[in-house]
């Protein structure tokens, strides 16, 4: 839902659909095909820890604060949950301090949870190098990203 994974989406359905083409005209050039494919796996291969990291960031340690602000996941995660009665719009749940207060708790409480524990445990028991996922570095960096935001600002607390 990014400029980045629209792009990389359209250049995953551009190699299909010259990968089609080429099967009705195989002595067309394969060039194009190949440059696609491999500007679309780099980039995601590249882009793997930062995104598992983020994933796991999200998943153990992230803590909605007094931001006027919902980012999409937590937004979901109040709808999902039930945090809206019907009563509230959206816009209404996105600067209403009950929203933040609703997603704290029920954070808190899921992240007591013996299997939310042992995800933690897994995550940062796991294997390093990238050929593993990408897990333990990208929420290793994710980690450290938000500790010096955090110094730089009180805004980074949310």
């Amino acid at each position: 839902m990014s400029p980045l994974g629209t792009a990389l989406a359209l250049l995953r359905m551009r190699a299909y659909r010259r990968a089609t083409h080429l099967r009705t005209r195989p002595h067309d050039d394969h060039w194009d095909l190949l440059e696609d494919v491999l500007r679309q796996e780099v980039t995601m291969e590249s882009l793997r820890p930062l995104s598992e990291g983020l994933a796991c960031f999200s998943e153990l340690d992230s803590i909605p604060g007094r931001s006027d602000v919902l980012t999409t996941p937590m937004m979901s995660t109040f709808f999902n949950f039930g945090g809206l009665d019907g009563s509230r719009t959206s816009d209404e749940v996105t600067r209403a301090d009950g929203a933040n207060l609703y997603l704290f708790s029920l954070l808190f409480r899921a992240r007591q949870d013996p299997d939310l524990t042992q995800r933690r445990e897994n995550v940062l028991a796991g294997r390093f190098p990238m050929r593993y996922g990408g897990h333990l570095p990208g929420y290793l960096a994710l980690k450290n990203i938000w500790r010096v935001a955090r110094q730089s600002s009180w805004r980074a607390n949310d």
